[in-house]
């Protein structure tokens, strides 16, 4: 197993790059003029993929992770996020995550953060939640994938990930180094392998140049339904490589063939034990789609920007 993406876990490179994907507070923050994108994807404008949050701790480099709204007082995470050396003390709304000048639009208290009890002893399922006192009304959600919804996730599909990680990362000697952590960007990758067994998905970029990177952790996997609504269906794990992709197109970025997701999706009766909250509000007793008046508010389409935070 590779590093996982956060500082809890010390690296432990493999030739299977699995690479846990929080970001460590070495470098993590610079303000170049033309932000790069996450690995090889693009930055997102106001207000798209709302529901796409920082997680954030107290120090000078606060970006810890990235999150999900799921719940107006739930947000998913992954497991290797759970740190009590580095507490989870905030979660930003945004574009913006964590910057000299600007931040997150809006910053909202936490109540509890728990990680999934098998990880620490078996690696998977990499996912985890924090639970808010005030519910976040006024964001739309992103409902998690649920029901036979999750025969959708099929090798060969595309689905979009999202993130306030870094643009590279790099060890020197021994220490992990990143860049660009903070801003929110997004990209596509097309499902590799599903291991629902292991409550793992598989995903891979076109160019092995294009997917996740350090800071990333916890962030969601949406893919879109045939109907044009949105799913989260998991929360990033760890760096993946299958092999057979050309060079990164940065030399050195350690970042940028693919990446393993949490399955959120076969983890919902712990999540809903966990929280006390109802997270399939728009689906019904057999977990087909049924947006009812009490599914409330969700993005139809999540990857348009549409308003502004104010």
């Amino acid at each position: 197993m590779s590093p996982a993406l956060a500082p809890a876990l010390a690296p432990a490179l493999s030739l299977v790059l699995m690479s846990a994907l929080s970001s460590t507070g070495v470098d993590v923050w610079s303000a170049p003029d033309d932000p790069q994108a996450i690995v090889g994807g693009s930055e997102a404008t106001t207000c798209q993929f709302p529901s796409a949050v920082a997680i954030l701790e107290d120090d000078e480099t606060p970006v810890m992770c990235t999150g999900t709204l799921v719940h107006p007082n739930v947000i998913s995470l992954a497991a290797h996020c759970i740190n009590p050396e580095r507490p989870v003390v905030g979660i930003g709304f945004g574009e913006v995550g964590q910057g000299e000048a600007v931040g997150p639009e809006r910053v909202v208290a936490v109540d509890v953060c728990v990680g999934h009890p098998q990880y620490s002893n078996l690696g998977y399922p990499d996912i985890a939640y924090c639970t808010l006192p005030e519910a976040v009304e006024d964001v739309p959600i992103t409902p998690i994938l649920a029901g036979c919804e999750v025969d959708v996730l099929q090798v060969g599909a595309d689905v979009t990930i999202v993130g306030f990680g870094s643009t590279y990362g790099e060890y020197v000697d021994g220490e992990l180094e990143t860049q660009g952590v903070g801003l929110k960007r997004f990209t596509t990758q097309t499902i590799d392998a599903v291991e629902l067994d292991e409550d793992e998905v598989h995903l891979v970029g076109p160019s092995g140049s294009q997917s996740a990177c350090f800071g990333d952790s916890g962030g969601p996997s949406l893919i879109e339904m045939a109907d044009g609504t949105w799913r989260v269906f998991g929360a990033a794990s760890r760096l993946y490589d299958p092999g057979g992709f050309p060079p990164p197109a940065e030399p050195g970025n350690f970042c940028g063939v693919g990446v393993t997701y949490g399955v959120l999706s076969t983890q919902l009766a712990w999540l809903e034990a966990e929280t006390g909250y109802d997270l399939t509000p728009c689906h019904d007793g057999d977990g087909n789609w049924d947006a009812s008046a009490d599914c409330g508010a969700f993005p139809t389409a999540p990857q348009t920007g549409v308003g502004d935070w104010a």
